[in-house]
């Protein structure tokens, strides 16, 4: 079968990633670079809709050109650049004033490579009609892939993109050949159509998390803080219940409460400082990349996912819960999409004295037995196995 080429819509920017925060899309691209099916891909940094976000595409990746990568087109608010023999990146900012001239540059890259025999494969909603208007200019696109990370119309973020939202995923329901979604709750409530839609949960970097990083010695901004540590990694934002974590630093002054993450946007970081002023046991770390994660959470003595209970969260299927496990970690949530699949190793809680109780007792149960089989009950959940399933659908979609 003739090798297809990939036209990603990603959720995120390129230079993110090479920073260290990596997400779903990440993992799913790098896996289908290994694919010997995929000759191409070109992924389309996240189209900005503000002009507070078109600045960062602006001077990230149009101004400063990306170190040691070919440029492939570009002009004063576009570029594209190759990052191997099968990655491209395009960024723009063009999306503030027109897709037809998003449109129009991404047609003259397919030319300049010379692409067939395409496939849209798309993580952001908002720009669906884009996907539309392209298939229909002469491009020769053999399918249209979904993968719903998790639904944008509960996002607090995009409260006043409701309307473009909805006729998005309008677009998705109808001329999406093949949808997949992160969470069971997605698939049931989002995308009904079950022809089509298919389950595939998050996935794990298993030799990331249990290879030579997680050997290292505890890093120096744990060095001085007794054990045993509750922590957290993550970006710390609207679907954290920081008042849960308040009541568990509380409940626990004789351990730590680390949360990793804190202060990746200047105001959150404020809202963490003032919140936890009072809370000597509770240690704010800044972000840490995904690179060094494995030497950090080697140092918990249990993983907690503190999300408020919403329709924004019960679409979501944590990666964290994947690498707390692959570390070998208990883990203690909320109410968490995809938690059955783990059995008893994951500790679920509704109310904040239940979620203490089940702290205490994932320390007390905890063992060298349990950690292991922690790593393996995870152990099959990678992401190159999430990519192929993806993948042999796609395949069966294009015979």
């Amino acid at each position: 079968m003739e090798k297809i080429n990939i036209i990603m819509f990603s959720m995120s920017h390129y230079t993110d990633w090479q920073k260290g925060r990596v997400n779903r899309n990440y993992h799913i691209l790098n896996q289908l670079q290994k694919d010997e099916r995929v000759d191409k891909i070109i992924s389309v940094d996240f189209l900005p809709f503000s002009w507070k976000k078109a600045a960062k595409i602006y001077w990230e990746n149009v101004i400063r050109p990306m170190k040691n990568l070919e440029l492939i087109y570009g002009d004063l608010t576009s570029s594209c650049h190759q990052v191997n023999s099968k990655l491209y990146i395009y960024s723009t900012i063009d999306s503030i004033y027109s897709q037809k001239i998003v449109l129009s540059e991404l047609r003259r890259i397919i030319k300049v490579l010379n692409l067939s025999n395409i496939v849209f494969w798309s993580y952001n909603p908002l720009f669906t009609s884009l996907l539309t208007d392209l298939g229909r200019k002469q491009v020769d696109r053999r399918a249209f892939v979904f993968d719903a990370v998790d639904n944008w119309l509960e996002h607090p973020a995009f409260k006043k993109f409701q309307p473009d939202l909805k006729v998005g995923y309008q677009i998705i329901r109808q001329d999406a050949d093949l949808i997949f979604t992160v969470s069971d709750y997605l698939k049931t409530n989002l995308f009904p159509d079950k022809q089509k839609c298919y389950w595939i949960p998050n996935g794990i970097e298993m030799e990331h998390f249990t290879g030579p990083k997680s050997k290292l010695p505890r890093p120096k901004e744990l060095a001085g803080i007794k054990e045993p540590i509750i922590g957290y990694h993550g970006v710390i934002e609207s679907r954290v219940d920081l008042d849960l974590i308040k009541y568990v630093a509380e409940h626990n002054r004789d351990k730590a409460v680390v949360l990793i993450g804190a202060g990746i946007w200047k105001k959150q970081g404020k809202i963490l400082a003032e919140k936890f002023a009072g809370e000597p046991n509770v240690h704010l770390i800044p972000f840490v990349p995904y690179q060094d994660l494995p030497q950090y959470l080697q140092a918990f003595s249990v993983g907690i996912i503190p999300h408020k209970i919403n329709n924004f969260t019960k679409s979501m299927n944590p990666m964290k819960l994947y690498e707390y496990l692959a570390s070998g970690k208990p883990v203690v949530a909320t109410s968490l999409e995809g938690a059955e699949s783990f059995h008893n190793l994951v500790y679920l809680a509704e109310t904040p004295t239940e979620f203490n109780a089940k702290i205490q007792l994932a320390l007390r149960e905890d063992s060298p037995e349990l950690r292991q089989t922690r790593i393996e009950v995870v152990a099959d959940d990678s992401w190159y196995g999430r990519m192929q399933l993806m993948m042999n659908y796609l395949m069966k979609v294009l015979e």
